[in-house]
């Protein structure tokens, strides 16, 4: 993050964005712009990959910007979710495998922007989630909602 008054650098949250995309800048209300970020890490076999707004505020609130993590995910960086796959021996006995045993799994499918340029900016993120105690998947909806210059998780598309 980078500090106007002083033209310092420093890290967001304290923490490192490492293969950083620009996925698309929105206005929302008057004066206001944000841009959506989605980011990735690979490190010890584990990747999580997230979305954090980047809010251009205005140089009279003395700063060039504010970034927000809004959501991030986790899943087995070869084969997706819990890392479930087959393979076949050479006598053909087909053998199944999972890099992931305990725990829940995410995975960022798709996002919308929705009422761009107003007061009720939503973002709409589509994830698929596994558990990987018994390998059911699910499909859900995480909202937020532009509220006070920030986006706070909300129940309402």
């Amino acid at each position: 993050m980078y500090t106007a008054q002083d033209h310092r650098f420093e890290l967001a949250d304290g923490r490192a964005r490492p293969a950083i995309d620009l996925v698309t800048a929105f206005p929302g209300p008057p004066q206001q712009r944000y841009v959506l970020l989605r980011w990735s890490h690979l490190h010890a076999g584990d990747w999580s990959t997230g979305f954090d707004v980047l809010h251009l505020v205005p140089r009279t609130h003395g700063r060039s910007l504010a970034v927000f993590t809004l959501l991030t995910a986790s899943e087995d960086p070869e084969t997706g979710l819990c890392g479930v796959w087959s393979s076949t021996t050479k006598e053909g006995v087909t053998e199944h495998h999972q890099n992931i045993k305990q725990g829940k799994t995410t995975s960022i499918v798709a996002h919308q922007v929705l009422r761009a340029g107003t007061g009720s900016v939503r973002l709409v993120f589509t994830v698929k989630e596994q558990d990987c105690a018994t390998l059911t998947t699910r499909a859900y909806h995480k909202t937020f909602a532009l509220r006070q210059g920030r986006f706070w998780e909300t129940s309402v598309p």
